[in-house]
């Protein structure tokens, strides 16, 4: 360990970490049916901020009510959602840490009746572009309620990786076929991000 770097500081732009170890992303349900997170919640971040200079990636958080279909995980959409949040984000920063909020939409994982159809409705070209500007949105409201960044959870079989996946997008237009155009959703959500908070 002593050639390790994993306790060496980290400048991420203008955050200042003073480790390399980070808190990774936990989905906890603890938010009430409308997706605002409960009190207990910033407890927990408040708890595991209590080494300064550490970073928290907070539980994956739905951008918008059409990108959930799970209970009580948390959203980013409403002013309450927001000033929930808040006083998460007080209480790591109180503790001289930094917390970045995991944006998250399911896609069609979040209807399960689908599972036991036949097939899935494609998302229209416009529709692509709504959930790009929802990404956007959680963003701003992200850095409203207090973080210091945010991180697209692009995995597990959810939105994002079900473009990018070749065994389950099967369109035939931009957003399909080639590995370019299986990327351009979470490339233009990326920007659109980027553009939205820095």
């Amino acid at each position: 360990m002593s050639e390790s770097r994993l306790f060496e500081p980290l400048k991420i732009g203008t955050l200042q970490l003073n480790h390399r170890v980070v808190m990774a992303p936990l989905t906890r349900f603890r938010a009430d049916n409308a997706h605002v997170p409960l009190p207990i919640v910033s407890t927990y971040y408040g708890q595991r901020a209590s080494v300064p200079g550490t970073l928290i990636i907070s539980e994956a958080t739905f951008i918008s009510p059409r990108a959930g279909g799970y209970p009580n995980v948390p959203g980013i959409w409403n002013s309450e959602q927001i000033a929930a949040w808040k006083e998460v984000t007080n209480a790591v920063h109180e503790k001289g840490s930094v917390i970045f909020l995991q944006l998250w939409a399911l896609g069609r994982v979040a209807v399960p009746e689908i599972a036991k159809t036949e097939g899935f409705d494609v998302v229209s070209s416009n529709e692509i572009q709504i959930f790009v500007a929802e990404y956007a949105q959680a963003a701003r409201n992200s850095i409203e309620a207090g973080f210091d960044g945010v991180e697209i959870h692009g995995a597990g079989g959810y939105l994002i990786d079900q473009f990018t996946q070749n065994n389950c997008n099967k369109r035939d237009d931009e957003y399909g076929g080639s590995i370019e155009n299986r990327s351009r959703f979470v490339l233009e959500v990326a920007s659109a991000v980027s553009n939205a908070v820095g």
